[in-house]
């Protein structure tokens, strides 16, 4: 079961409720297991959140994503703490899916959508796209588990190429996404 890190703006204003229930339950239906992000469209574990010291907020989190296999984002409206996450979660070398509702792509910060990070995917969506969305980032996900483990040899003498094979291995690696 695939581990996923929910997080999206948690200010409670509830403009973008719908998404993230959607999210929430389209990832479920996918077969995965939630690790946080309920607490965002639940007022009682959102109010219980607020009464918890900052730091132990913070590591609660920070351990939640390191557990996680990939952290899914609704990062249409900007927030501190949703940027932290993915910068924490992309320095933990962890696939994220940045979603951005659909016309909202210029309102994105630079610092998100100038990302050169491979393992950083925004996508943006309309209500009707977002079960395909979270879908193929799904499949996408646990066919990079798969592929997890693999060892390739590049053998020869001196000067036989092996650095230039290599740096050309890892540039298409990079280019299809592969970790």
């Amino acid at each position: 079961m695939l581990k996923v890190y929910f997080t999206a703006l948690t200010s409670y204003d509830g403009d973008f409720h719908f998404h993230y229930r959607e999210i929430i339950r389209l990832l479920k239906k996918n077969g995965c297991q939630i690790l946080s992000g309920t607490q965002i469209i639940n007022q009682k574990l959102f109010n219980r959140d607020a009464k918890l010291k900052k730091t132990d907020i913070f590591k609660r989190e920070t351990k939640l994503i390191q557990m996680a296999d990939c952290v899914v984002a609704e990062v249409t409206k900007p927030s501190h703490g949703v940027g932290g996450e993915i910068v924490f979660a992309l320095t933990q070398t962890k696939p994220v899916l940045g979603l951005i509702y659909n016309g909202n792509e210029n309102k994105i910060s630079p610092m998100l959508t100038g990302n050169p990070s491979d393992n950083l995917f925004l996508e943006s969506y309309t209500v009707e796209q977002l079960p395909y969305k979270v879908r193929d980032f799904i499949k996408h996900i646990n066919n990079l588990k798969k592929r997890k483990g693999k060892l390739i040899v590049i053998d020869g003498g001196n000067g036989s190429g092996k650095t230039t094979q290599a740096q050309l291995l890892i540039a298409y690696l990079k280019q299809q996404k592969i970790p």
